[in-house]
């Protein structure tokens, strides 16, 4: 029996009018199983690329609202610590540009972390399976992920660090079973990979650095 036709997410397929940002968000975040049963599996990268930016930049307006309270509690603790006092104009100026930095870094880190985390994970998925959906599939999967876990920045800068790295290996395991058609098994096997790889790359250069 073929497969029910995939609809794509709403950020590819949405009507005129209807709220694309959103209803791929909450459809990513709510139901994430739903979401990859019905992400297209081969429209190209674009659509990935660009919700995953629109994802950051919403996430960095939520986490430079967020840390506004966070920010003035330390003042608020730092001043009496501080016989010259705290210089409020130098200190929004250099939160701009960190701000800043953050935006223009994780824009171009994105299409790496498509490309070289989906290496990886393919590689994983291909050496316990062989049965795996394509490369572009896999970006495209990562690219959606970020997009929305970005945006649980949301939930303070003091939550969010705890959540995001969660919630994305949560996405992509229902990414390799819904895309990839993957067992639970072979998705939590290639995520075994997926950090491994890295971990004992990082870990190679801190040997050779000594």
């Amino acid at each position: 029996q073929p497969s029910p036709k995939r609809q794509g997410l709403p950020w590819e397929s949405a009507n005129r009018g209807q709220s694309k940002i959103w209803a791929t968000t909450k459809l990513l975040l709510f139901r994430p199983g739903d979401a990859f049963t019905n992400m297209f599996e081969d429209d190209g990268l674009g659509n990935p690329i660009g919700y995953a930016v629109t994802g950051l930049v919403i996430g960095t307006v939520y986490l430079a609202i967020s840390s506004i309270p966070v920010l003035a509690i330390a003042c608020m603790l730092a001043a009496k610590h501080m016989p010259a006092g705290i210089d409020y104009g130098q200190l929004a100026i250099w939160y701009g540009i960190g701000l800043s930095v953050w935006l223009v870094s994780g824009a171009l880190l994105i299409p790496f972390m498509m490309f070289a985390g989906g290496a990886v994970l393919h590689t994983g998925m291909l050496l316990l399976g062989k049965n795996a959906n394509t490369f572009e599939t896999t970006t495209r999967m990562i690219g959606y992920s970020l997009g929305a876990v970005l945006q649980l920045t949301l939930l303070t800068p003091l939550v969010a660090p705890l959540i995001i790295p969660f919630y994305f290996l949560l996405h992509l395991g229902y990414g390799m079973t819904r895309s990839h058609q993957k067992t639970t098994g072979q998705a939590f096997g290639a995520l075994v990979i997926f950090l491994a790889v890295p971990s004992i790359f990082i870990g190679l250069l801190i040997f050779v650095t000594k």
